[in-house]
């Protein structure tokens, strides 16, 4: 299967989200973020990303990780190493790069633990102990339902964007399509659980869609 492009999907997100940019720069959303002279200089780019990672760069975080990346995100990060994520009613939240992307449990062992205790108290007194089969798991799009997922996968996914009011950005290497790419998760206690994608490609394609409507006025 051919790799698709995205070049075109990051422009996109860059319009749409410096529209969102310039229009909230002034609400207490971004009080405590950053300068506004970092502000200034993202608008005066037209451009939410990073000067791209070097091949060297990749290599020494999948030596870290112990995989190799699936390749829609390695193209992202050698297009953009790292990004400002914007989006409606909150603070931006960056794609970490390279030197950052870790595993979820290292970085956030208590988060971790605290999930595993509340899910397992749920799961308790509504009598869910089974693993959720490939049936109730793998469903994709508007159908699917954020607090069915694995928890045990939790345990390898990889982070790749920072922590925003308890909610991450997660690539999940247990579960790879043919064609070598990871589900992609927003995970997020106010979610109960996880939105996931096939892939990082389709998760960006979902956050473009959605701050396109932002920028356009809608929710």
């Amino acid at each position: 299967m051919s790799q698709p492009d995205l070049e075109p999907l990051l422009r996109r997100l860059s319009t749409a989200g410096l529209v969102l940019l310039t229009r909230n720069e002034s609400q207490d959303i971004w009080q405590g973020w950053q300068p506004a002279a970092t502000i200034q200089h993202v608008v005066d780019r037209k451009w939410l990303g990073s000067p791209g990672a070097s091949d060297a760069e990749i290599a020494a975080a999948e030596a870290r990780l112990g995989q190799r990346l699936p390749r829609s995100y390695r193209d992202f990060l050698q297009r953009s190493n790292g990004w400002l994520h914007v989006a409606a009613f909150r603070p931006p939240v960056r794609f970490v790069p390279t030197t950052e992307v870790d595993g979820f449990s290292r970085q956030h062992a208590d988060w971790l633990a605290a999930w595993r205790d509340g899910a397992g108290h749920a799961a308790a007194l509504h009598g869910e102990s089974a693993r959720l089969s490939d049936a109730e798991y793998l469903v994709y799009g508007p159908d699917q339902q954020p607090d069915k997922i694995r928890d045990e996968y939790l345990d390898t996914a990889v982070a790749i964007s920072e922590e925003m009011d308890a909610g991450i950005y997660l690539l999940n290497p247990s579960i790879v399509t043919t064609d070598g790419e990871w589900e992609a998760w927003l995970f997020a206690n106010w979610l109960g659980g996880a939105r996931r994608y096939r892939s990082f490609y389709e998760l960006m394609i979902a956050e473009c869609e959605q701050l396109e409507a932002q920028a356009r006025g809608g929710t």
